[in-house]
């Protein structure tokens, strides 16, 4: 029975989410998720809360090596303001937005990043709210885990709060597709593999002559 219990799934609610105490809860979803994101245009979206006596770095997603270097990058928040660090074969590159979400609402956050542009764009609620220059940070593509709730060491600087979702894309989502998300529309048409061809006869009716039998009182 998982009632009264805070660090649960409540897969009953109509919003299911992670409970993370910020004491040895993370999910590590190995080395080949997001595989070789980190050399070309990808998108990371998802949708937390944040609890009011959070301090300090915390992560809700970090794909990062141990190294010298630390390849790799990390997206959450420090002192509950947003925090991106992408560390690459050029410069470890981090940003700080400035509003802070400690509020213990759930938000909605995604990130586009362009390889092409090499620019990160940090939109919140469906807004876009920053767009930072990552060209110095260089390839970033570790050979590590996929860590959500934590950082790449999956022991520190780990999330207090509730975690709804967690999405990675291997493309750079539209201002649009953000919206659409953010407003709990369905996957983008383009992305469910339907195709344009046109099945039914005579569809727009020419002529009158679609072949169709009408019923009732038309």
């Amino acid at each position: 029975n998982e009632q009264g219990r805070t660090d649960h799934v409540a897969n009953t609610m109509p919003s299911p989410y992670y409970h993370f105490d910020g004491v040895s809860d993370n999910v590590n979803c190995g080395a080949t998720v997001a595989d070789d994101l980190g050399n070309g245009n990808y998108s990371v979206h998802y949708r937390c809360s944040q609890e009011s006596t959070n301090s300090g770095e915390q992560y809700i997603l970090s794909k990062q090596d141990a190294g010298a270097n630390y390849y790799g990058w990390r997206f959450g928040f420090s002192n509950g303001v947003i925090r991106t660090s992408i560390h690459g074969t050029g410069a470890a590159v981090e940003h700080n937005e400035s509003t802070d979400y400690r509020d213990g609402k759930i938000h909605d956050y995604i990130f586009t990043f362009n390889s092409d542009q090499t620019e990160l764009k940090t939109y919140v609620d469906g807004v876009l709210i920053s767009t930072s220059d990552k060209s110095a940070a260089g390839a970033t593509n570790p050979a590590a885990a996929t860590i959500i709730g934590a950082s790449y060491t999956g022991s520190s600087q780990e999330f207090v709060g509730d975690i709804h979702n967690v999405k990675i894309y291997n493309t750079v989502l539209t201002a649009d597709e953000v919206k659409e998300l953010y407003s709990g529309a369905s996957v983008p048409f383009k992305y469910k593999g339907a195709s344009q061809t046109e099945l039914v006869t005579n569809g727009t009716f020419t002529g009158n002559a679609t072949g169709w039998t009408l019923e009732g009182n038309w």
